[in-house]
């Protein structure tokens, strides 16, 4: 998503392979990440159940509206559309049929955001990174913008334990 208004990114080197990393990115719950499922609970985005604990997190995130808008062999984005300030999500969702679908998308009053992993080979290990990039449109900018500042704080958590759980999973140590 090469336009947006927001910016979250967050990595973390790790000793491990690339199919480790990989596996991990694929396996890892929500469980494994310390207050997700109380910081999505009270954001409302996460809909998360106590059942979805157990369930990979890009499953959940999948059920949750997100959709794969790319792949390759070293990064995975992942797209949604929303209003994602209103705290009753029915009809705030917007569904992606295709990866263009997602870049074309402008409607006035929501927004839209990619989240990604990005894997790359270093000296010691495997560079992972996430960013989160998000674009508003119409009357959602001035909402978003300050949704946004609410719940950064959060957001930021999230990410940073989502890394430190991929790290575990793929049996590598924080270098």
């Amino acid at each position: 998503m090469p336009e947006y208004a927001h910016v979250e990114r967050h990595q973390t080197l790790i000793d491990a392979s690339m199919d480790h990393v990989w596996r991990a990115i694929e396996q890892v719950r929500p469980r494994e990440i310390r207050l997700f499922m109380l910081l999505t609970f009270l954001r409302g985005l996460g809909r998360t159940r106590r059942n979805d604990a157990d369930l990979p997190l890009l499953d959940v995130a999948r059920a949750g509206g997100f959709a794969e808008i790319g792949r390759t062999d070293h990064e995975l984005v992942l797209g949604t559309i929303g209003q994602f300030w209103r705290l009753r999500p029915r009809g705030c969702q917007r569904t992606i049929t295709s990866p263009e679908s997602f870049m074309a998308f402008a409607e006035p009053g929501f927004a839209k955001a990619a989240i990604n992993f990005l894997a790359t080979p270093r000296e010691g290990g495997i560079l992972l990174v996430t960013e989160t990039r998000i674009a508003a449109f119409g009357d959602a900018r001035r909402r978003f913008a300050m949704y946004w500042r609410l719940i950064l704080p959060g957001s930021a958590l999230i990410r940073r334990q989502w890394l430190a759980a991929i790290r575990r999973r793929a049996g590598g140590r924080l270098l």
